[in-house]
This record gives structure tokens, C-alpha cells and sequence, in this order.
């Protein structure tokens, strides 16, 4: 159960991030991502994802193993590949978003 969770919860935050950067930024630099369309984006899910990491590690709602690479955070070890997930994936949705034709 937890990963459906784990995955609708990215989901969630990919669009929520895409949506904040149309909001702030404007809808034409979502699709594709003008040049402060992706620092806007690649920032703001940067700061996502270290907090989102810190809160669920603070929650204890799960655990690293040894092998994760970690920072210390607000007194909590924020691994770092989770980090680059939440930080890169909103990038690559809108990327291939834009890269490829749509047929409306």
C-alpha cells in the first residue's frame, strides 16, 4: 500500500509544483519551460523536497538504509536520492510534456 501511496503522492507534488510555477511565472512558462520557468520550477522543488523528506523522516514514516546517502536536516538525515527525485522529476514531466506533439 505504501508505494500506490508513495507514487500518487508524487504525482500530486509534480502537478502542484507545475500549477504553483503557472501561477507565479505564468502558463507560458510551463510548456514548455521558458528559462525562469525552470528555475522557478527546479528551485521551488528543491525546497519541496527537503522539506517534504524532512517532515516524513520527522513523522517517521520511513527509514533509509545505511547505504542512502544523507544530510542533516533541522536535526533529521534528508537522504538524497528522494531529494533528487521530487527535485528533478517535475523538470523531466514537463520536458516530455513539451517535447512531444499533442493531438488537441
Amino acid at each position: 500500500m505504501w508505494p500506490l501511496a508513495a507514487t500518487l503522492g508524487d504525482v500530486l507534488i509534480v502537478g502542484g509544483l507545475a500549477a504553483l510555477v503557472a501561477l507565479l511565472a505564468g502558463s507560458d512558462a510551463v510548456v514548455p519551460p521558458s528559462t525562469a520557468g525552470w528555475a522557478l520550477l527546479l528551485g521551488l522543488s528543491f525546497a519541496a523536497s527537503l522539506f517534504f523528506e524532512w517532515a516524513a523522516r520527522r513523522l517517521r514514516l520511513w527509514n533509509y538504509r545505511p547505504a542512502m546517502p544523507t544530510v542533516r536536516l533541522g536535526g533529521e538525515a534528508v537522504g538524497l536520492a528522494p531529494v533528487a527525485q521530487i527535485t528533478l522529476l517535475p523538470a523531466l514531466s514537463l520536458w516530455l510534456a513539451g517535447a512531444f506533439p499533442h493531438p488537441f
